[in-house]
């Protein structure tokens, strides 16, 4: 490749830069940090508005069907024909081969204003506070990942005398085509 298209290609990388290596720029839930320790935190998170769908299968299959039904309904499959802002992280938990999956809203919607979806299958509700536990890391995802990493997690709060109340759940904060050496992945446990 001549150094005109090598630095062509770089320009271009540089400017999709949030396809290949990560989404920047989207809303994120706040919340505030506990305890922080390597890849590890223990965060406080506020109510959340949360759009979420349940689907069967196993977890490659799921992701799919359960991400169209949501993003159908933040593009405009609504009472309203609203187009709604994409935020990170989308989550997923399940046992077996019932999985729930879930988009985290726009803090500027609440339950009263944010549009009813066309498609029954969707719900909007709002999640209450809660504490949660959460392990960073990048690379792939997978049901089995997700179990390695959650026992990682289950491991350390055990120790350290933290008693989870939820099932481990995975929180992907990039889009699938994103290089899995940029992407942040977590599993996140709520705690007492």
């Amino acid at each position: 490749m001549n150094p005109r298209n090598w630095l062509m290609l770089s320009l271009a990388l540089l400017i999709s830069g949030c396809s290949v290596f990560g989404m920047h720029g989207v809303d994120k839930p706040g919340y505030q940090v506990e305890v922080k320790e390597g890849d590890i935190e223990i965060r406080v998170y506020p109510q959340l508005l949360v759009a979420e769908t349940e689907v069967q299968g196993n977890y490659e299959e799921i992701g799919k069907e359960g991400f169209q039904r949501l993003s159908g309904y933040i593009f405009g499959k609504n009472s309203t024909e609203q187009e709604i802002a994409m935020t990170a992280p989308v989550l997923q938990e399940g046992t077996g081969d019932q999985w729930r999956m879930t988009f985290v809203m726009p803090d500027e919607l609440t339950e009263s204003t944010a549009p009813k979806p066309n498609d029954d299958q969707v719900t909007v509700k709002n999640l209450p506070g809660k504490r949660v536990a959460a392990l960073k890391y990048s690379g792939s995802v997978s049901a089995e990942i997700i179990t390695e990493k959650g026992n990682e997690l289950q491991t350390w709060l055990d120790e350290r005398g933290y008693k989870a109340i939820s099932p481990v759940r995975s929180a992907r904060y990039d889009p699938p085509w994103t290089l899995p050496m940029f992407r942040h992945n977590e599993v996140q446990i709520d705690v007492k």
